[in-house]
């Protein structure tokens, strides 16, 4: 993890974490019940300054706040499927789960 976004204790005994709030929800519902929907694509709508952002790029941030948490679980679940998303082609595919990493 990044130690160096984990702040000191507040007045009130709480760590504080400087972290994006972006996919902190899917990550607590994780925590809850073992389970949470994936980052998908996303489109802006007309009132969103919000960039458009590929399922690719939404995972790869994903993968990034799992491995902060630390939560081995949902960083192999993100894992594969941004594999996936990055490599379509069977043969691929096939390589990575021989190695494990599916």
């Amino acid at each position: 993890g990044d130690s160096a976004n984990v702040g000191c204790k507040t007045d009130g005994g709480h760590y504080r974490i400087e972290r994006s709030w972006k996919h902190f929800e899917a990550v607590l519902d994780y925590v809850r019940d073992g389970s949470c929907a994936l980052p998908a694509a996303y489109s802006p709508k007309s009132q969103d300054n919000r960039r458009a952002s590929s399922e690719e790029e939404e995972l790869r941030e994903f993968v990034r706040e799992a491995g902060f948490y630390r939560i081995r679980p949902l960083l192999d679940l993100a894992t594969s499927r941004l594999l996936h998303c990055r490599y379509s082609s069977p043969r691929m595919l096939s390589l990575l789960a021989e190695r494990g990493l599916l």
